[in-house]
C-alpha cells in the first residue's frame, strides 16, 4: 500500500512539475525523453510490486513505446522497446533471485525466459510498426505543407483579386492582386467579415444563403478601395 501511495504522489509530482515547466519553457526534445524516461521507471515499479511476470501493467511498456515513436520516430520507438525489455528481464531475475519485494513461489528459469521473450517479442513489434508509421505520418505531412505552400504561391502570382472566405464570411486568404486593388494588406483583412469591412451590408443575406443551401451564387457589385474609389467586385 505504501508503493501504490509514492507512485500515485510521485505521478502527482512530476505532472505539476511537467506543468510549471511548460507554463515558463517550451518542450524540448531532452525533456521529452527525461519525460519518457521518468515513465518507464514508475511502471517497472508498479509491475514489480503487482508480481513482475504475473503483473497485469506490462502493457504501460507499450504505452510508452508508442509515446517515444511519435515523437522519436523509429530510433525512439525502438530504443524504449529496448528499454522497457532490459528492465522487465531485470524485474523476471530479481523475481528469480527472490529480492524484495518479490517473494512467495519461484519461478523456474524456462517460464522466466518464455515470458521475457514473449513481451520482448510484443515490445519490440511495437516500436518498430509505430516508428514506421509515426515517420509515414511525418512525411504525409510535410508533404501537405509543400501543397499548402505550393497552392499559396499560385493564389498570390494570380493577377487577379481573390478573396477567399470560410463559411461565417471571414476572410482567410488576400492575394497581392487584391491588396493592389483594394489598397488594403491581407493582415488587415484577414480575420474580419468581409461585407463589414468592405461596407457591403446588402449582400449579407446572400452570402447567408450559400452557407445554409450551398448552392453557389454568382453576383456583382461596387465596394471602396482604402482611397474611397469604387471598384467592382
Amino acid at each position: 500500500i505504501t508503493t501504490f501511495y509514492f507512485l500515485i504522489g510521485a505521478t502527482y509530482f512530476l505532472s505539476l512539475c511537467y506543468a510549471l515547466f511548460l507554463k515558463f519553457s517550451s518542450p524540448s526534445r531532452v525533456f521529452i525523453f527525461f519525460q519518457l524516461i521518468m515513465d518507464v521507471a514508475l511502471e517497472s515499479i508498479l509491475i514489480s510490486v503487482t508480481g513482475g511476470l504475473a503483473s497485469p501493467f506490462p502493457f504501460l511498456f507499450i504505452i510508452t513505446i508508442v509515446s517515444a515513436s511519435i515523437f522519436f520516430h523509429h530510433r525512439g520507438g525502438s530504443f524504449m522497446a529496448g528499454t522497457a525489455t532490459l528492465l522487465f528481464g531485470l524485474l523476471a531475475l530479481f523475481q528469480r533471485a527472490q529480492i524484495p519485494p518479490f517473494s512467495g513461489a519461484v519461478l523456474g528459469d524456462k517460464e522466466i525466459s518464455y515470458g521475457v521473450f514473449l513481451y520482448a517479442i510484443a515490445f519490440f513489434t511495437v516500436g518498430i510498426l509505430s516508428g514506421r508509421l509515426a515517420k509515414r505520418l511525418r512525411e504525409k505531412e510535410i508533404g501537405f505543407l509543400d501543397l499548402r505552400i505550393f497552392h499559396e504561391d499560385i493564389v498570390h502570382s494570380m493577377p487577379s483579386g481573390l478573396i477567399t472566405t470560410n463559411l461565417d464570411g471571414k476572410v482567410t486568404s488576400f492575394n497581392r492582386s487584391a491588396t493592389e486593388i483594394t489598397g488594403y494588406a491581407a493582415g488587415a483583412v484577414i480575420g474580419k467579415i468581409w461585407w463589414e469591412h468592405f461596407s457591403w451590408p446588402e449582400i449579407a443575406y446572400r452570402f447567408h444563403n450559400l452557407a445554409k443551401t450551398g448552392v453557389p451564387q454568382r453576383f456583382e457589385g461596387k465596394i471602396k478601395n482604402r482611397s474611397g474609389k469604387p471598384c467592382l467586385l
